[in-house]
């Protein structure tokens, strides 16, 4: 039997505005959603006043301001200058909302500047339960977020990247992904009003099960099996070291709606789009290795590192964190430029636009 999670829920992402500076494939896969969004915003029904639009799973925000202002100008050329609109955006506690604030102060592209009828929130709330009230939702969005879990669902994984990991590991993050998938659909489905819209971005696997990192996760592996070996870091810190990340695959998104609708919500569109890795596209057309290291590491530290520090014994102090997470890095660095490569591969992204019937 496996053992119980030893953390509730997942880290959240690198602070100070590290995760908007470094998450630009992100940005990219997101990209066809918003022609999905488009289409809400087309056909959503605009009757509850001010209308809400929220964004699930915003982090610090950098992704965020496009698809706000997107949706903020469609939604004025409905219900014309004098309309509030509220944009939520949603996160966990730990998430560092201060930085989003800031962003929409600071950003020249923030959708602040241009409607003073926008009104932005923030909820420190996992989006696993609800959110926000009942049928109070005309506009939902949520890209690179859902394939975070709610929690590990295993105390001791055996490998930093679930897919990875023993099999028996992997059935318990997949059946954890499945519940976790429905209870999301499933609370979005009650926040939203009758005729509101949800578009949901995933990045999403193959269907053989490959995983989507399987250089740059190996690579991360070794360098903790060796830290672990050499005593910087305790067995119990290691054994703890698990991404709680699972991508689903297109068969098991589509899964709720086999049936039909699902809670309400019906599938009005289904995009599933391959996401080549950026950094590797640009290293073959200028052939910079060190420009190539530097922003697979950003990418990996941003969305991951907090991850690994969260397994850290409590009593680590800054000093501490800062070592091992310098030798991490320090340790990737080489093997990028040593073996340069294309990192991740196979991936590819699912949007869906759902709408409440």
């Amino acid at each position: 039997m496996l053992p119980t999670p030893s953390r509730s829920h997942p880290a959240p992402m690198q602070s100070g505005g590290c995760y908007t500076a470094n998450a630009s494939l992100q940005a990219r896969g997101a990209e066809p959603a918003l022609e999905l969004l488009a289409l809400a915003l087309e056909r959503v029904q605009v009757s509850a006043h001010p209308l809400a639009i929220v964004d699930y799973g915003s982090a610090q925000g950098g992704n965020s301001l496009r698809p706000m202002a997107q949706a903020i100008r469609a939604m004025r050329g409905r219900v014309g200058a004098d309309t509030s609109l509220a944009i939520i955006h949603t996160d966990q506690p730990e998430n560092d909302f201060s930085a989003l604030f800031c962003l929409l102060r600071d950003h020249p592209d923030s959708y602040l500047d241009v409607d003073p009828q926008v009104f932005p929130f923030a909820i420190g709330r996992s989006f696993y339960g609800q959110v926000m009230p009942t049928a109070a939702v005309t506009v939902g969005w949520s890209s690179f977020a859902v394939h975070w879990l709610s929690s590990a669902p295993v105390r001791y994984a055996g490998h930093v990247w679930p897919p990875m990991a023993a099999p028996e590991v992997r059935s318990a993050f997949k059946a954890h992904s499945t519940e976790d998938w429905r209870a999301f659909l499933t609370h979005r489905a009650a926040e939203l009003v009758p005729g509101g819209c949800l578009v949901v971005v995933q990045p999403v696997r193959q269907v053989d099960g490959s995983s989507s990192f399987p250089v740059l996760m190996a690579w991360v592996q070794d360098e903790l099996e060796g830290m672990a070996a050499d005593g910087m870091i305790e067995a119990a810190e290691f054994g703890g070291m698990t991404i709680i990340v699972y991508e689903r695959t297109p068969s098991a998104v589509r899964a709720p709606f086999a049936d039909g609708p699902f809670q309400g919500l019906c599938v009005r569109a289904d995009v599933v789009q391959d996401l080549p890795d950026p950094y590797w596209t640009t290293y073959e057309t200028d052939g910079d290795a060190t420009l190539f290291a530097a922003r697979t590491i950003g990418f990996f530290q941003a969305a991951f590192l907090p991850s690994l520090l969260a397994a850290l014994d409590r009593g680590r102090d800054e000093t501490f964190r800062r070592a091992f997470s310098g030798r991490l890095l320090a340790g990737l660095r080489q093997r990028l430029l040593e073996a340069p490569q294309p990192l991740v591969c196979p991936l590819a992204t699912q949007a869906l636009l759902l709408e409440k019937a």
